[in-house]
């Protein structure tokens, strides 16, 4: 009977310590959950924490690399000024009127972390790239005529 008890006892030990020592041990570093970097660009330059110009009337969508990419279960874009600068769920953006804007980006991992960044957006007037002169149908430009 004191064989058995001991017997008992000891598998019950052996059963608890398997437990207790094979949880609570993570892998961080392969894990595929866990991410390192958010970068956001536009027109294949690294936008991420600077300004970009936009004209008023344009769209530009944002394009967010996570590092690594499987660790990613969301990202979300938010306008402090939408008035100014709209950005859809994708990442869109427009400039609607003069001024700057923050976009703040967050992106949640599949372990439910969360990591942000952000670009401002500065929505300028169109640039004026040629002006032309007319003297009734003609057109004048670069040309010298004397008047009378």
């Amino acid at each position: 009977m004191r064989k058995r008890m001991f017997s008992y006892l000891w598998g019950v030990l052996v059963l608890l310590s398997m437990m207790v020592f094979t949880t609570g041990f993570t892998a961080n570093a392969a894990s595929p959950k866990a991410f390192k970097s958010v970068t956001v660009r536009a027109d294949k330059k690294n936008i991420t924490k600077k300004t970009y110009a936009l004209e008023i009337g344009k769209s530009k969508s944002l394009k967010v690399a996570v590092s690594p990419k499987r660790a990613v279960r969301s990202i979300r874009y938010k306008s402090n000024k939408p008035k100014i600068v709209a950005v859809s769920k994708k990442g869109k953006v427009t400039a609607k009127k003069k001024g700057t804007a923050k976009i703040q980006i967050t992106v949640t991992g599949k372990n439910k972390k969360k990591k942000s960044t952000w670009v401002k957006i500065k929505a300028e007037n169109p640039a004026i790239k040629s002006v032309s002169v007319m003297i009734g149908n003609r057109n004048v430009t670069g040309k010298s005529y004397s008047l009378e």
